[in-house]
């Protein structure tokens, strides 16, 4: 039987994003929409990873347990802005405070017994580590992030990923 995931979800917990001087709402959807939104497509895991916050992941997973028969799992993560670009931890706990190394941020989501991952490793777009990947004690690495849709990034990160043996 085949199972489907989505590892990097939003909510409206994420706060604001900017491009240039504008600032726009990274989500607007709420946790209780995620997880039903999973159920009717199917997918059988969500990990949501709200920008500095576990709150909607929280509250996702609460959710989790009102829809009658849910097959959805609900990871605890969060995309943390380190001082050298964004890192996912999935499994987690507890917040991880942003503004710390990714070397810094890594130890914390592993301490908690999560795992670490890169999303969008090559990204223009957003903050991130690029080639820091090859030195990090990573576990994962985002290999198809649907905002970047300049065809390039993606592919990038999935060569480096295969590189990196992940």
């Amino acid at each position: 039987m085949q199972s489907l995931a989505d590892t990097h979800i939003h909510t409206k917990y994420s706060g604001f994003d900017q491009v240039s001087f504008i600032p726009y709402p990274e989500s607007f959807i709420e946790p209780a929409a995620v997880v039903g939104l999973a159920v009717k497509k199917g997918i059988s895991v969500v990990c949501v990873t709200d920008h500095n916050s576990i709150e909607g992941a929280f509250k996702a997973k609460q959710e989790a347990g009102s829809f009658d028969g849910c097959e959805v799992d609900v990871v605890i993560g969060e995309e943390v802005s380190t001082l050298d670009g964004e890192l996912i931890g999935l499994f987690l706990n507890d917040h991880i405070p942003p503004g710390a190394s990714a070397e810094e941020t890594i130890e914390e989501i592993h301490s908690q017994g999560g795992l670490a991952v890169a999303p969008h490793p090559y990204s223009v777009m957003f903050p991130s580590l690029g080639d820091m990947v090859f030195n990090l004690r990573l576990d994962g690495i985002e290999v198809f992030n649907s905002s970047q849709r300049d065809g390039i990034s993606n592919a990038m990160a999935e060569k480096m990923a295969r590189t990196k043996g992940i």
